[in-house]
């Protein structure tokens, strides 16, 4: 009995600590606290972990009041506004798919739910113009359609309206210096920070006349815009619109090097970021493994068939780089790099960072990089990206990951580019627990982090590896080209051109006749030249003349476009 009482109560500590650890290790509490002061008291505002569900707590020290108890679901990015004696907090609902926006007021000591239905998305971090310290309308981005634009909640009237009408996704919001219609002035946040793409930050707010009116300047990846917002009825006029140019990039150059080189772009799952407990400590204590990484793992694979030293590859992958920042860099990088392939993995610190994910946004932002890629006329080859297994994995990080990567898959068609599904060979891997060897264990960062669980393993790059190599070998060889003749003796005539370099090249296939329109007759070639041969037939001397076409045929079976029909004429 007495052994028995020591059983229990060894195994009460380990649960104890366990929790402990867990809500040290899982807890996203941490991540989004709102700290302010009001008349010299200090109160937090902050989400509670999300494990069965969330809520937003203020808490003023000891005291505690749950400010979503009547919300029920994952509420979470409170975000806070003080304006004269009071404090105002807003936050995002998320329960079942459906999404809202709450709003808190401790002037009323009141909670209630402001924008809910018909939004897709709604963006953190809202702004509130203010009319004599009081609420007037509280402005957050949102997105009901295929578009973010920015929407206006009327305290006044509880109307909710389109503030912009853009035909695309905003890439930014401005909004400084809000002019209130007493004339004080009263600052509103930036709606969003990010402008990776241009060091100038544009627009702000001013005084219209005598009336109260703030200037929104918002930019998509194609227009430049600007509007007139009048918060009192909530309407809003387009001043202008402007085309963004894209930098020029130049094709690129096919040669014996680039041709069988490809670019590996994304974040730091491909620059090769993985925390095993079997894997050599890395003394930068950035657990970098780029040997096991699949850009070198497609390397390997490839020369194993093809034979060593005929691949080059550039990793170009950032780590905590997302959609937004790794467009800004795409067409330097492009610039500097060359390759006949582009594999891009991208997006997973986009879909796990709550407060900035904007579905339709972020595959816009894919949409540019993919657009840089084509515009060099590479060969590009999209992936989704993988499942989560680490203390971030929530329903709703869940639920964003597959909505990128249903627009990835969609994406991929609407652009006529290949694509491979990672998400669903991870979680289909040894269903239904298996995927999980998919991805790092917790390495010796266990004891300082709970974030370790969102790159993939040796094995989980082993897995992309597998995937990216076929769509490789899909894309067929370059047509031929630096077509010449030369006489060798009389009645035989040789051709040549460029050699092909492709690493799977496999032989030539030349189609030709001896009437224009008419390339009845074929042979094939091992090498970049052939002799034609006189046929016995002809009859008029002045019309000896052969015609043919040339194309390259790899070992998938795969060939380029014909060459342009030439010919040449028998001594």
């Amino acid at each position: 009995m007495k052994n028995k009482s020591k059983i229990i109560y060894f195994l009460f500590v380990a649960l104890s600590v366990f929790l402990l650890l867990e809500g040290l290790l899982f807890s996203q509490e941490e991540e989004l606290p709102k700290i302010f002061q009001l008349k010299g008291k200090t109160y937090t505002v902050a989400a509670s972990s999300p494990a069965a569900g969330s809520s937003d707590i203020l808490f003023h020290g000891e005291i505690s009041k749950n400010l979503s108890r009547d919300i029920p679901g994952e509420n979470v990015l409170p975000q806070v506004v003080v304006s004269g004696d009071y404090f105002y907090v807003s936050w995002i609902n998320y329960k079942k798919g459906d999404v809202s926006l709450c709003f808190y007021d401790s002037a009323q000591d009141c909670s209630r739910v402001l924008a809910a239905g018909g939004f897709k998305f709604i963006g953190a971090a809202p702004g509130i113009v203010f009319d004599r310290h009081l609420p007037r309308v509280l402005i957050f981005r949102a997105n009901n359609s295929t578009n973010v634009d920015l929407f206006g909640y009327s305290f006044l009237t509880g109307a909710v309206k389109r503030i912009t009408r853009t035909p695309a996704c905003e890439r930014t919001f401005f909004l400084k210096n809000n002019i209130t219609s007493d004339g004080t002035v009263g600052h509103i946040d930036e709606i969003n920070e990010r402008d990776s793409y241009s060091t100038e930050k544009t627009g702000f707010a001013f005084l219209e006349s005598t009336e109260a009116s703030i200037i929104i300047e918002t930019r998509t990846l194609y227009h430049h815009f600007r509007y007139l917002f009048k918060p009192e009825n909530l309407e809003s006029r387009s001043i202008y619109k402007k085309e963004i140019p894209r930098p020029p990039v130049q094709p690129v150059e096919m040669t014996p090097e680039t041709i069988n080189t490809y670019i590996a772009f994304g974040d730091s799952i491909t620059w090769g970021k993985m925390r095993m407990n079997d894997l050599p400590f890395d003394p930068t204590g950035e657990y970098r493994h780029p040997e096991f990484a699949y850009p070198q793992k497609i390397k390997e694979t490839l020369e194993t068939i093809y034979g060593y030293g005929k691949i080059n590859y550039y990793s170009l992958g950032e780590p905590g780089g997302d959609t937004y920042t790794r467009m800004g860099d795409i067409y330097g990088l492009l610039q500097a790099y060359s390759g006949k392939y582009f594999l891009l993995m991208l997006g997973t610190n986009d879909a796990y960072k709550w407060i900035q994910f904007e579905l339709n946004q972020s595959l816009e932002n894919l949409e540019y990089i993919v657009d840089a890629a084509l515009s060099k006329n590479m060969r590009v080859v999209i992936s989704t990206i993988p499942p989560r297994n680490d203390g971030f994995n929530t329903p709703l990080v869940v639920a964003q990951i597959e909505a990128l990567n249903a627009g990835i898959i969609a994406l991929a068609g609407e652009k006529n580019i290949k694509y491979i599904d990672t998400y669903t060979a991870f979680r289909k891997y040894n269903s239904p627990w298996g995927w999980e060897s998919l991805l790092e264990d917790r390495g010796a960062s266990f004891t300082r982090t709970g974030e370790a669980g969102q790159h993939p393993s040796p094995l989980g790059h082993q897995v992309i590896t597998e995937l990216f190599v076929p769509r490789i070998l899909e894309f067929p060889p370059e047509a031929p080209a630096g077509i010449s003749t030369s006489q060798e003796d009389k009645g035989r005539v040789s051709v040549q051109w460029d050699e092909n370099y492709e690493f799977d090249l496999s032989h030539y296939e030349i189609v030709f006749g001896y009437m224009p329109g008419s390339l009845n007759l074929s042979l094939s070639s091992d090498s970049a030249a052939v002799t034609f041969i006189r046929p016995p037939f002809f009859s008029d001397l002045s019309q000896q003349r052969v015609y043919f076409s040339i194309r390259a045929v790899d070992d998938s079976g795969n060939s380029s476009d014909f060459s342009t029909i030439s010919n040449a004429v028998f001594d």
